[in-house]
C-alpha cells in the first residue's frame, strides 16, 4: 500500500500480529485505519483488531464482562451483547476477549488394539500430529523474512477426515508392518472447552469496544447495555479503566459544582447582596442551553473536553455580567466619575511619575 515503509509479522499459536511502520509524513489517523480495515475485509470467524502506538497509555477502548455460571449461556450472552454493541454510535471495533467453544474431532484410541500393534496412545497421537501438522525441520532465511521448512504427510492424506482412512502407522509389535489409523482409533465429535476466566469469584467472558473518536462518546450508550434484561444470576460489569473514567467524570462534575458555589459566595461578599449574584447566575443558562441544543442536534455526547469549553464560556459570560452589574449598582455613577478623574490625573502627571 502507498505510504507503508515496513511490515513485520509474527505468527503464534493463538494469534498473529502485523506491525506496520508508515513512511515519513504519513500519520496513523482514523482515515488510515479505515483504509487498512477496508483492505483487510471480512475475516469471520477471526477477529482483526486495529490499533496505533499513539493509543498506549490512553483509554481508547472499553471492556465489558458478562458474569455467570454456565459457559454456554455466557458465550451466547456475550456474543449477543457484542453484536448489539457494534451498532452503537462511535464504535469502530468490537473484539471478543476469549476463545469461544469450537467444534473438534477426537481420535479415541483403543488401548487393547494399540498394545497389540506395539503402540501407545502418546506415540499414536504424536504420529497423527506429525502427519497432519508436521514439524519444523529447519528455517530458511531471506533478507527480510523467515520461512519454516516443515515436514508432514502429502496433502491427499490430510485434506479431510475421510483421508484418515489412508493414514497408516508403523506397528512396533512382533508382526511388524503397518496398521491403519482407524483400526485402532475411532472418531468422536466434541467441542474445545472455553478457557475459564473468573472475576469476583464468578465465571466471566468479556468483549472490548474501540472508540472511533473521543471515548467519552461511548459512556452514555455503553451504560445503556447494562440495562438490558439478562437471565437470573447473570450480570454485566465494566472494566477497571471504564470505571475509572466514570469516577473521573463524577469528580469533575463535583469540582465544578463546588467551584460554582465558591464563586457565588465570593460574588455575594463582593456585592454585599445575594440578589445580584443570583441575577448573574441567571444569565448563564441561556448560552449554555444554546450550546447543549447544538450538541443535541449534531448528535454529540457531553465529553470532558466540551465540559471544559462550557466552563470557559460560563467564565466569559460571568465576567461580562460582573462588569454590567458593577456599573449598574447604586453609587456606580460616582465610582465611574472618580475612576475617570483618577485616569485624567494619571495622564496629566505621567511625565513626573516616569
Amino acid at each position: 500500500m502507498p505510504g507503508v515503509a515496513e511490515v513485520t509479522s509474527r505468527v503464534e499459536a493463538g494469534k498473529a500480529t502485523i506491525r506496520i511502520r508508515l513512511a515519513a509524513g504519513e500519520s496513523a489517523d482514523e482515515a488510515k485505519l479505515a483504509e487498512l480495515r477496508e483492505a483487510a475485509g471480512k475475516n469471520d470467524p477471526a477477529f482483526v483488531f486495529f490499533g496505533t502506538d499513539a493509543e498506549a497509555g490512553s483509554l481508547r477502548e472499553i471492556t465489558i464482562h458478562v458474569l455467570g455460571e454456565d459457559l454456554d449461556v455466557l458465550d451466547k450472552l456475550t456474543r449477543s451483547l457484542a453484536d448489539q454493541a457494534k451498532n452503537l454510535p462511535g464504535v469502530s471495533e468490537v473484539v471478543l476477549r476469549y476463545k469461544s467453544p469450537r467444534p473438534e474431532m477426537r481420535l479415541i484410541v483403543d488401548r487393547v488394539k494399540a498394545e497389540q500393534a506395539g503402540l501407545t496412545p502418546a506415540s499414536f497421537g504424536d504420529t497423527v500430529r506429525f502427519a497432519i501438522q508436521g514439524a519444523v525441520a529447519t528455517k530458511f532465511f531471506e533478507e527480510d523474512r523467515e520461512v519454516d521448512v516443515r515436514i508432514r504427510y502429502a496433502a491427499r492424506f490430510r485434506k479431510s477426515l475421510s483421508d484418515l482412512g489412508e493414514l497408516f502407522l508403523k506397528a512396533l509389535g512382533q508382526n511388524g508392518g503397518f496398521v491403519p489409523a482407524l483400526e485402532i482409533a475411532r472418531i468422536e465429535e466434541g467441542k474445545v472447552p472455553a478457557k475459564i476466566y473468573h472475576q469476583d469469584k464468578k465465571r466471566a467472558f468479556g468483549f472490548s469496544l474501540q472508540s472511533a473518536g473521543d471515548i467519552d462518546q461511548l459512556i452514555g450508550p455503553v451504560q445503556e447495555l447494562k440495562k438490558l434484561p439478562l437471565p437470573e444470576n447473570y450480570r454485566i460489569e465494566f472494566g477497571r479503566e471504564f470505571r475509572q473514567a466514570l469516577e473521573s467524570r463524577r469528580r469533575f462534575l463535583t469540582v465544578n459544582l463546588l467551584s460554582l458555589l465558591l464563586v457565588f459566595m465570593i460574588l455575594a461578599a463582593y456585592f454585599e447582596s445575594l440578589r445580584r449574584p443570583l441575577m448573574l447566575f441567571a444569565i448563564l443558562p441561556v448560552p449554555i442551553a444554546i450550546v447543549l441544543l447544538a450538541l443535541f442536534v449534531l448528535g454529540q455526547d457531553l465529553s470532558i473536553t466540551i465540559m471544559i469549553a462550557l466552563l470557559i464560556l460560563a467564565s466569559l459570560v460571568a465576567m461580562q455580567g460582573m462588569l454590567w452589574l458593577r456599573f449598574t449598582a447604586p453609587g456606580s455613577e460616582n465610582r465611574s466619575k472618580k475612576l475617570k478623574k483618577n485616569n485624567k490625573f494619571l495622564r496629566n502627571h505621567a511625565g513626573a511619575l516616569r
